[in-house]
């Protein structure tokens, strides 16, 4: 959330400057330069709103609401697999203490007992983050293959480059961390397979066979709607879906030209929301 606040700090940092460097070259004398600031940068909600303090407030207080709420919806997901994997690891380091022992029926027993809870756990979960997961999820590599997209786009300003690397790495990053950390699910409820194969044979009885098997064949992990779940195979497989979508766009893209359609001082001093804050 602290990584996330200095991207707003950015984001507004690079806005500033923008505004300012084109006030200077556009011979503007600022009326006021609280609204001129402020309507340039929801510029969009103005066209259905008139620009007066209350309206500008409560624009600015909606468009920092959202910033944070997308980056603790991440962090939320992030905490509940971090919970439920570290029930996964309680068993695990349990049984580590009988690597390569033989073991009653009954011990047995009683550790499928407790797996099969959190497996029930969570499904319960996941029935519940469900639709969240798939927002968070798709959200994140919109943005992502948005982001490498402009990576070759030439940026006028330092402060530009400043917060778009910063947002583009902290991107990436806060991606990577919410998709493995859902996977650690996955990880650590695989790992009991590891302690099977070093029972004897004289320990291997149908009990533990029968736990291999669930293991084996239920997969344990969160989901998006079931239509994808998070696991270090799915991480693999994004990672070269945005390799491959951003080769092709990129090969698309190298040649564009760029050109400008209009000048941006008559664009911008033409807006009704603008025209009585700023004189030529």
């Amino acid at each position: 959330m602290t990584f996330g606040a200095f991207e707003h700090l950015f984001s507004w940092y690079s806005f500033l400057h923008d505004r300012i460097i084109q006030a200077q070259l556009c011979k503007w004398e600022i009326g006021s330069w609280f609204f001129y600031i402020t309507t340039l940068h929801l510029a969009q909600i103005y066209k259905f709103l008139p620009v007066n303090i209350l309206t500008v407030i409560w624009a600015e207080y909606m468009n920092v609401s959202f910033t944070f709420s997308w980056n603790f919806i991440d962090l939320f997901i992030m905490i509940m697999s971090f919970a439920i994997a570290s029930k996964f690891k309680m068993i695990n380091e349990r049984l580590e203490l009988f690597r390569g022992k033989i073991v009653v029926d009954a011990f047995w027993d009683e550790i499928r007992s407790h797996y099969n809870k959190i497996c029930e756990l969570n499904e319960h979960v996941d029935d519940i983050l469900g639709s969240l997961i798939c927002i968070s999820c798709l959200s994140d590599l919109y943005y992502v293959c948005l982001q490498l997209l402009n990576v070759a786009t030439p940026l006028p300003f330092l402060a530009n480059k400043i917060y778009f690397w910063y947002s583009t790495v902290f991107l990436i990053c806060r991606t990577s961390a919410m998709f493995l950390t859902s996977a650690s699910i996955n990880d650590e409820s695989i790992k009991p397979l590891s302690v099977f194969r070093s029972i004897p044979s004289e320990g291997w009885t149908q009990e533990v066979q029968r736990f291999c098997n669930q293991i084996q064949n239920n997969g344990v992990a969160l989901s998006g709607k079931h239509f994808f779940f998070l696991t270090r195979s799915i991480v693999i497989s994004i990672a070269g879906t945005i390799l491959t979508y951003e080769l092709v766009l990129l090969q698309f893209d190298g040649e564009k030209i760029v050109s400008v359609m209009f000048d941006p001082c008559e664009h911008v001093a033409n807006s009704s929301a603008m025209q009585t804050l700023i004189q030529n």
